[in-house]
């Protein structure tokens, strides 16, 4: 399972439909002009259509590559068992979100276009996680967007910050590129 979402760059979704259906996945070719995009987030607000507001589909409607946690490959520990790299940054004392923060870290080294952070209102390991990855993301010179849901999250609201979140990462390519 963890093999065909860090392979084939799948959400866990994906893999469960690969795994129970059999069906083959369409590997898109990624275009010079196309956005990656790293998602920070608790699978569970990730994956919650309802919660997230379908961010993962609206991503790639937009034409988006999109990565998650899950995607993120595995390095092995001080005593040789495997673990999402999560690079010294804090004692973790969660397992997941050490995944999420080793995400994050994952999502700088191969320089993805921009970090949306996603996170659930009032949760305390999210907030602490959240202002890892953000830095992260600001060490690195790329584009990070929080998302703070909670069951009053407009969703009008969530669709116009994706938007201009793309728009600007759009611009600054454009205008990196006329300067080189």
């Amino acid at each position: 399972y963890h093999e065909i979402t860090t392979r084939q760059h799948l959400t866990r979704l994906e893999a469960i439909d690969l795994i129970h259906n059999g069906k083959p996945i369409e590997i898109k070719e990624t275009k010079k002009d196309v956005l990656t995009i790293g998602i920070a987030g608790h699978p569970y607000v990730l994956h919650d259509e309802q919660v997230s507001h379908n961010l993962i589909k609206r991503l790639k409607a937009a034409g988006v590559n999109i990565l998650t946690p899950e995607m993120a490959p595995e390095a092995p520990d001080s005593n040789g068992n495997g673990h999402t790299q999560f690079a010294g940054l804090a004692k973790n004392y969660w397992e997941s979100e050490e995944d999420v923060v080793g995400a994050g870290d994952w999502y700088t080294r191969i320089k993805v276009d921009g970090i949306i952070g996603i996170m659930a209102f009032a949760c305390g390991p999210d907030s602490m996680m959240m202002s890892l990855v953000q830095r992260q993301a600001h060490s690195a010179n790329i584009p990070f967007m929080s998302l703070t849901v909670e069951e009053h999250t407009a969703e009008a609201g969530v669709v116009t910050r994706i938007e201009a979140f793309l728009d600007m990462i759009h611009r600054a390519k454009r205008r990196n590129e006329q300067c080189v």
